[in-house]
């Protein structure tokens, strides 16, 4: 990765480009001046700067793969979410700071709240933190899991309550 362009203008011009902006709108966004009917040709060009090129594919390469939707990132982030354990967040209850979890933790998060307040007054008064963690539906995202992994048959409810019935036989004696 070779990292920004030293022009600051073609640089602003590349991540506008990558933004979704025209040619004419980033030129103009990147601080460049000319009159009206040399705008499309100046962008042009810019656009056609070998420098240019090379930083708009590298700011969009990380941008498509951040984003693309493949059959194994779905099924890693339903097990993210379907495998997440409580007892993961330990350090994250005492500190209330999500630098205390990885980024695969904190994908199952769905709520964080910290509140901090304090009690008495004066030399006497106490800072008390609450945590509150609430982690993304489980039992979803394993079901998602298992329809990926061909688990279930199409159609089938998976709301059904299941009943067990434990039947005993006794053997009569002396027959």
């Amino acid at each position: 990765m070779a990292g920004p362009l030293a022009n600051i203008r073609h640089e602003r011009f590349c991540r506008e480009i990558i933004s979704g902006k025209s040619q004419v709108e980033a030129y103009r966004l990147a601080g460049y001046e000319c009159a009206q009917r040399s705008l499309e040709a100046n962008a042009h060009r810019l656009m056609e700067n070998d420098g240019v090129k090379k930083r708009i594919a590298e700011l969009g390469k990380p941008i498509h793969d951040k984003y693309a939707v493949t059959n194994d990132r779905i099924t890693r982030e339903l097990a993210l979410l379907g495998f997440a354990r409580l007892k993961d967040y330990s350090k994250l209850m005492e500190s209330g700071s999500l630098d205390d979890v990885t980024s695969e933790e904190s994908a199952a998060i769905s709520e964080l709240l910290v509140e901090t307040t304090v009690s008495g007054k004066g030399d006497d008064a106490t800072p008390t933190r609450r945590v509150k963690l609430k982690l993304s539906d489980k039992r979803q995202a394993l079901v998602e899991l298992g329809k990926l992994q061909g688990m279930f048959k199409d159609g089938a409810d998976l709301n059904v309550p299941v009943t067990f019935i434990i039947e005993r036989t006794e053997r009569s004696k002396g027959k």
